[in-house]
């Protein structure tokens, strides 16, 4: 298995710029013949996205970047650092465990 690292300068919040560096990464690594091109932690958003992970829209249009970024993929696969949506919401306001 050929596995392509792709160390791409993100920028926080420029969700389009981070998604068009993300496709020119992949293409090169799959026209390089790799097998899996594996992106950094929080690829889509750049890191850290810190209060911009508080709106709504931002984590959605983030999860509609993810989307486009399945259909644009072939033979290769691709790992890529987003952020989710939970039940709970976000880590801050999870309830705590009794010990």
């Amino acid at each position: 298995m050929k596995v392509a690292l792709a160390q791409i300068n993100t920028t926080v919040g420029d969700l389009a710029g981070n998604e068009s560096k993300i496709v020119a990464a992949y293409q090169r690594g799959a026209q390089a013949g790799a097998d899996l091109v594996i992106f950094p932690e929080l690829a889509t958003t750049g890191y850290p996205p810190r209060d911009l992970l508080l709106k709504t829209n931002f984590i959605n249009q983030n999860l509609a970047l993810l989307e486009r970024l399945a259909l644009a993929t072939g033979s290769a696969g691709l790992l890529v650092g987003y952020v989710a949506k939970t039940k709970l919401g976000p880590a801050a306001r999870r309830p705590t465990r009794p010990r």
